[in-house]
């Protein structure tokens, strides 16, 4: 059985919970960076293609 009373136990879980967050928030980022990216080369794309 897990003891959640061990300070060095919680401690470690927060760390990783802190590490996890980070990790997702900086992935999404990129992942929305990315995308606008593709939409502005699209963008140009179209007005290309309609003059």
């Amino acid at each position: 059985m897990i003891d959640f009373t061990n300070g060095k136990l919680m401690a470690f879980i927060l760390f990783d919970l802190f590490g996890l967050f980070i990790a997702i928030w900086w992935l999404g980022g990129r992942v929305k960076s990315k995308i606008s990216e593709v939409e502005k080369r699209q963008e140009k794309t179209w007005q290309k293609e309609n003059e």
